[in-house]
């Protein structure tokens, strides 16, 4: 059996351990890839309204040899 004074080691640890020793808040790996796909998306977006936008057409009725998708789905 293990003696108890085994865990009563009051000794300083590795530097590369210092870290769990922090109590402030951190951004974890899998938090910033969320963050990072999040802006991607919104950027992607963003330029697609603006190509959309851009594109030429406006708000322009269609030719009436295009009727509307809308006056389809009236009927």
């Amino acid at each position: 059996m293990v003696p108890r004074t085994w865990r009563e080691v009051d000794a300083s640890w590795h530097f590369c351990h210092s870290w769990q020793k922090c109590n402030a808040r951190m951004i974890t790996a899998m938090t910033l890839l969320l963050i990072l796909a999040l802006l991607l998306v919104a950027a992607y977006a963003a330029t697609l309204v603006r190509t959309v936008r851009r594109d030429g057409l406006g708000t322009r009725r269609p030719p009436r040899s295009h009727p509307d998708w809308w006056d389809h789905a009236l009927t």
